[in-house]
C-alpha cells in the first residue's frame, strides 16, 4: 500500500485539528437542518424558500474544507490511508453539490422552461444532506453498525432474490388453486369472488398479498380465511408457507447477516498492521527504559556486572 508522507506545517495542523474536524460537522448538521426547514416550507406554501440560497454558502464551506485536505493530502487524498473511502464519497457529493449550484444558475437566467428544469435539479441538493453519514466516522461504535450495513448489502441483494423465488413459487400455486376453484363454481358468491381477486386476483397480487402476510402488513389470518373453504391443498400449503418463513427462512436469513457482520467486524490489514507496529515500538520503549535502569554509571552500555547486580 502507498504511504503518504508526513505532512506539517499551517495548513496540516490546520486540516488535522480537532477544532476543523468539529466546525465540519458543526456545518454538516447545521446544512441538514436548513434543509428540513426549506423542504417544509416549500410543501406547506408551495413556493421556494430563501433559505435556499444559504445553500450557495453552505457547498462554499465544503469546497473549502476540499480544498484544505487536497492542498494538505494532495493526490494521496483519493489512494492512501485508512479514510480514502469518505475521501472519495467527500469529493463526490460536494462535486454534485457544486454541479447542481451552477446548473441551477444557468438555467434559471436561461428561459421560463430552464427555470423549471432548475426546480427539478434540485433533488441533488440531497447531495448535500449525505454528507452526514460522515459523522459515522467520528464515533467507534456507529461506524462499526455503518460498515457492516454496507457491507451486508451482498448478503441483501441474496435475500431478496431467495424471498422473491419463494413468493413466487406459493403464488403461482395458490392462485392457479383458486382459479380452479372459481371455474367450477361460476356461480359462487359474488363476495367470495372479490375477496380472491383483491388479494390472489394474480401471481404479483398474491406475492403482495404473501409479503404482507410475513412482514406483519396485515395478519396472515385474514388471507387464510380467503382460502378457507375453497382450496384444502391451498389452506395447508399457506401454513406451511408461513411456519416455513417465519421459522427457517427468518431465522437462516438472521444467521447469515450476523456471521456477515462478525467476519466484516474483524480488523483490517491496515489496522493490524498499525496495531502490530504499535506494539513494536512499546515493546521497543518498555526494552529501553529497561536498559537505561540497569545502566547505572549512565555510560550508555549494560556491562555484565550492571546486569548481574
Amino acid at each position: 500500500q502507498i504511504q503518504e508522507p508526513e505532512r506539517s506545517g499551517f495548513w496540516a495542523d490546520f486540516a488535522q485539528s480537532q477544532s476543523f474536524e468539529s466546525g465540519i460537522a458543526l456545518v454538516i448538521m447545521a446544512n441538514a437542518t436548513f434543509v428540513t426547514f426549506e423542504t417544509n416550507y416549500e410543501m406547506q406554501h408551495l413556493n421556494s424558500s430563501s433559505l435556499r440560497y444559504s445553500e450557495v454558502g453552505f457547498t462554499m464551506i465544503y469546497l473549502f474544507e476540499l480544498a484544505v485536505r487536497l492542498k494538505v493530502h494532495r493526490w494521496y487524498f483519493f489512494i492512501s490511508g485508512p479514510e480514502v473511502g469518505w475521501n472519495i464519497f467527500d469529493f463526490v457529493l460536494v462535486s454534485v453539490a457544486f454541479y447542481d449550484i451552477i446548473s441551477t444558475f444557468f438555467l434559471q437566467l436561461s428561459s421560463p422552461a430552464g427555470a423549471g428544469m432548475a426546480q427539478s435539479l434540485r433533488m441533488m441538493r440531497i447531495a448535500r444532506v449525505l454528507r452526514m453519514f460522515r459523522l459515522v466516522h467520528m464515533f467507534s461504535e456507529a461506524r462499526k453498525m455503518f460498515v457492516c450495513v454496507l457491507g451486508s448489502l451482498v448478503s441483501l441483494l441474496s435475500s431478496f432474490m431467495l424471498l422473491f423465488l419463494l413468493f413466487y413459487l406459493f403464488s403461482l400455486i395458490f392462485v392457479q388453486n383458486l382459479s380452479v376453484y372459481l371455474m367450477g363454481n361460476q356461480g359462487a358468491d359474488p363476495t367470495a369472488r372479490s375477496e380472491i381477486e383483491s388479494t390472489f386476483g394474480s401471481v404479483q397480487m398474491a406475492m403482495f398479498t404473501l409479503f404482507r402476510s410475513v412482514f406483519d402488513g396485515v395478519d396472515w389470518d385474514e388471507y387464510y380465511q380467503v382460502l378457507n373453504g375453497r382450496s384444502l391443498v391451498s389452506c395447508v400449503l399457506f401454513i406451511f408457507f408461513i411456519c416455513l418463513l417465519q421459522i427457517c427462512v427468518v431465522n437462516v436469513l438472521t444467521a447469515v447477516f450476523f456471521d456477515r457482520a462478525q467476519e466484516i467486524n474483524k480488523p483490517d490489514k491496515w489496522t493490524q498492521t498499525m496495531t502490530g507496529a504499535l506494539f513494536q515500538v512499546q515493546q521497543a520503549e518498555h526494552f529501553r527504559n529497561l536498559c537505561m535502569k540497569l545502566d547505572a554509571d549512565d555510560s550508555g552500555t549494560v556491562t555484565v556486572d550492571e546486569l548481574l547486580q
